[in-house]
């Protein structure tokens, strides 16, 4: 990419174990200096349904972003390496 005139801006390494049931995808991602987090991905309902299923209350969770997770560690998001 770098021969046709691209130029790397992040540099983000990550651990992802991955599960799906149904129509959800549920992640855990693991990057260096941050302790792992869950991701769920689906519709509202199947979201909801699933943080019941593992007793985790609405309202402890957000809908942030990888880079703003890693800002809560004060970690710089454009370059993660294990």
């Amino acid at each position: 990419l770098e021969l046709l005139g691209y130029a790397c801006v992040v540099v983000r390494e990550k651990k992802r174990t991955s599960f799906k049931l149904k129509d959800v995808l549920v992640e855990i991602d693991e990057y260096p200096g941050a302790k792992p987090y869950l991701e769920i991905e689906g519709s509202e309902a199947n979201v909801i349904s699933t943080l019941k299923k593992l007793n985790h209350p609405l309202e402890k969770t957000s809908m942030k972003s990888a880079t703003q997770v890693l800002k809560l560690y004060g970690l710089d998001s454009k370059k993660l390496i294990f």
